[in-house]
């Protein structure tokens, strides 16, 4: 059965050459897409946005201290992600706990560097 992403799904995916921890924010809307939000580790000395701050045990994939990169925010068509899990490019991991899940979704909203497009998307598709 092929793969869909779902609400509170997460996701490893490639970044930059990268694998990092993606949450996907909801199942797939109207349109076949889903709003997905990029984990990455925090850094001294380089930029960090400080509205979702993740440690170790808010998911099992954790290991460091991380951050939610709302600037580079994606809704991407489902179908694509769905494929690229089968194609193994993408790998399913742990779900999000409704409580670190409802940290991210709020960060959407409060982060200065949350693109407008990504605020009508989740409002529109009641994230």
């Amino acid at each position: 059965m092929p793969y869909s992403p779902y609400e509170m799904a997460g996701l490893l995916m490639p970044y930059n050459d990268a694998p990092h921890l993606f949450a996907v924010m909801n199942d797939p809307c109207p349109d076949g897409q889903c709003l997905v939000l990029m984990v990455t580790t925090l850094k001294a000395g380089r930029y960090h946005d400080p509205t979702c701050l993740l440690n170790v045990g808010d998911h099992p994939f954790i290991r460091h201290p991380s951050w939610i990169a709302y600037r580079i925010a994606e809704t991407p068509r489902a179908a694509h992600v769905g494929n690229m899990v089968d194609k193994k490019l993408f790998i399913p991991r742990d779900d999000w706990t409704p409580a670190v899940f409802n940290r991210l979704a709020a960060g959407i909203y409060n982060s200065d560097d949350t693109r407008g497009g990504i605020i009508k998307y989740a409002n529109a598709n009641n994230i």
